[in-house]
């Protein structure tokens, strides 16, 4: 009798033993993962603002630390589906690499609606981080140019976009009054027609494209983000 009372309670109490620990190693690891989740998140929830309120320029200085290179986007598909594929795999393949994107606009509005969404999940695939040229050649002043600048940077989200600046500062400001925001102003074209206009020459002896590079660099480079 006492030999089985022995071993009853000797294993109760085993087992009460089991229990106790086994409840405290789970609350333990529970609490532990729970915390470390909560401090990932917070991490990465701050590391996505901090990059949310960075300007396009400190987005592109902080990535040409490692690399310059620029990747076009300029898919040459039959659909926009296929636009939108093609372009997605490329970042994918050299994210790693890019300093910046630069999709054109023209051959993704070609296919409309389509078109327009496909633009816009292809910008939403660049990693966060990675700064974003809209390459659109805008060239329009006042309400026009106003809601060019509310569609590239608001609706298709990104950073900065290509501009003709032929029609003066006009032209500009709506693109560059957010300093987060940013303009790549047309000023010498490699295409064999734009010398009918680019190199004229001025009386100050400087041809019409360097006068507009000094603009851009100088006069309307009021916020810093004239490229």
């Amino acid at each position: 009798l006492f030999l089985f009372l022995f071993t009853f309670f000797f294993s109760f109490f085993i087992f009460y033993l089991m229990y106790y620990y086994f409840f405290f190693f789970y609350f333990f690891f529970f609490f532990f993962k729970q915390k470390t989740a909560y401090e990932m998140l917070r991490s990465l929830v701050g590391s996505e603002m901090c990059i949310r309120d960075r300007s396009f320029f400190e987005l592109l200085e902080k990535r040409a630390e490692h690399t310059l290179l620029c990747v076009g986007l300029d898919p040459r598909s039959a659909t926009a589906a296929e636009a939108k594929k093609e372009c997605i795999h490329i970042i994918n393949e050299t994210h790693e690499y890019a300093a910046a994107y630069k999709p054109n606009a023209a051959f993704f509005e070609v296919f409309g609606d389509e078109g327009w969404s496909a633009l816009r999940d292809v910008i939403k695939a660049v990693p966060a981080g990675i700064p974003v040229i809209l390459d659109a050649k805008r060239g329009d002043i006042a309400a026009t140019a106003q809601a060019y600048a509310t569609s590239a940077f608001d609706h298709l989200g990104a950073g900065a976009i290509t501009v003709s600046p032929y029609m003066g500062v006009d032209s500009l400001k709506p693109f560059i009054k957010n300093k987060n925001h940013a303009v790549f102003a047309l000023c010498k074209t490699s295409n064999p027609g734009s010398n009918e206009l680019q190199t004229l020459p001025l009386a100050s002896g400087n041809m019409l494209y360097e006068h507009l590079a000094s603009l851009a660099e100088n006069k309307w480079n009021e916020n810093g983000n004239v490229g």
